[in-house]
């Protein structure tokens, strides 16, 4: 998975595995310079996966897996990359509005926010459907994970990401990259932001 860049309208956070803290001016920058692969915001909060981060994961032969929103899945789509598009979606809007209640994280006004979105973004989900994207339904974690580990296409880019293992017949002996076919898996799933 690769590790986001994220712009906080919070202050005193320390950096994590899953994050780079980053200031709005220099993330702007970083924008306009084309560095990212995708871009939302949200909450105040903005947040980016550049495009160094999914080189980092295809370069170690591995397969990129994206945690973005539909604004993500968008940007994706003006990208030369050919990714595999997995929603993961809550079982009803009723049933993310008792998560969303029961983390106890939020505000109400965040929270009527987020359920806004989800809905505009069940309808994206919707027309989806017919360019070929899979969608799991997150009623029950373990089902999911199987869901998700049974589709087909994800199965086949790992297998590609391992045959890049092998080592170049340079005289260096060293391997190297291969940049044909390891694509990233893209996977959207409202209500992933902190």
């Amino acid at each position: 998975m690769s590790v986001l860049y994220l712009v906080l309208s919070m202050v005193n956070k320390v950096p994590t595995n899953h994050y780079h803290y980053t200031n709005m001016e220099d993330m702007q920058k970083a924008v306009a310079n084309g560095d990212f692969i995708e871009t939302a915001t949200f909450s105040g909060n903005m947040y980016g996966t550049s495009k160094k981060a999914v080189e980092d994961v295809i370069k170690q032969y591995k397969v990129c897996i994206l945690d973005i929103d539909m604004q993500g899945v968008i940007s994706v789509r003006g990208t030369s990359l050919d990714p595999i598009y997995v929603f993961v979606k809550p079982p009803s809007m009723t049933v993310l509005e008792e998560r969303l209640r029961g983390r106890k994280t939020e505000s109400e006004e965040a929270i009527k926010k987020r359920l806004q979105t989800a809905e505009k973004e069940m309808k994206f989900i919707e027309k989806e459907i017919a360019n070929g994207s899979h969608i799991i339904v997150n009623d029950d974690i373990a089902k999911a994970y199987e869901n998700l580990k049974n589709i087909e296409e994800i199965g086949e880019q790992f297998v590609k990401a391992r045959s890049h293992r092998q080592t170049d017949s340079n005289s260096d002996g060293n391997a190297h990259f291969e940049s044909s076919s390891n694509f990233p898996v893209v996977k959207c799933e409202e209500n992933r932001h902190p």
